[in-house]
Formats: structure tokens, C-alpha cells, sequence
């Protein structure tokens, strides 16, 4: 990675990222979110792909961050939604 200056005025050569996740399968959305009548149902309708994240969908993206191939990226938040944010 290229260096740059940090929040502290010094010099490093770790630039920050982030990723923003939307609905990420987990077996708490399951259980506290999509237990609810109609909630699954309403929150897939609001994802373009038609289904949530899986934790491999989100690892996807960390490994693209910390290897080479985002060598030119820095200070960017990526979101990783399927098209349910809308911007």
C-alpha cells in the first residue's frame, strides 16, 4: 500500500478501509428478526439479488481489501448489500 498521513499527523502506510454490510444470514437475523411473520418475505423484497449475505459473501470482500488487488484503493467503504442500499 502506498503511505499516507494519518488522523494523528503522522506518516504510515496502513490506509483505512470498510466494508458495510447489509443482511447477513446469521442465526441471530434468523432467530430475532425473520421468526416474525412476513419479516423474511419484506426483507428479501427490499434486495435486488433476492437474498441475503452469506458470511462467505463478507469474507469475499475482507479478502479483497487485504491482498494486492485493492493495492490502488484507500480510505473507500464499500457496501455489501445486493442493491439494498440505495444511494
Amino acid at each position: 500500500m502506498d503511505p499516507s498521513w494519518n488522523l494523528q499527523g503522522t506518516f504510515c502506510t496502513d490506509v483505512p478501509f470498510s466494508f458495510s454490510p447489509a443482511y447477513v444470514s446469521t442465526p441471530r437475523l434468523e432467530q430475532k428478526v425473520f421468526s416474525l411473520p412476513g419479516m423474511r418475505e419484506k426483507f428479501l423484497a427490499e434486495i435486488p439479488l433476492g437474498r441475503k449475505a452469506t458470511p462467505e459473501d463478507i469474507s469475499k470482500v475482507v479478502e479483497f481489501f487485504v491482498t494486492d488487488l485493492s493495492d490502488y484503493i484507500t480510505g473507500q467503504c464499500l457496501s455489501v448489500c445486493g442493491g439494498a442500499i440505495r444511494f
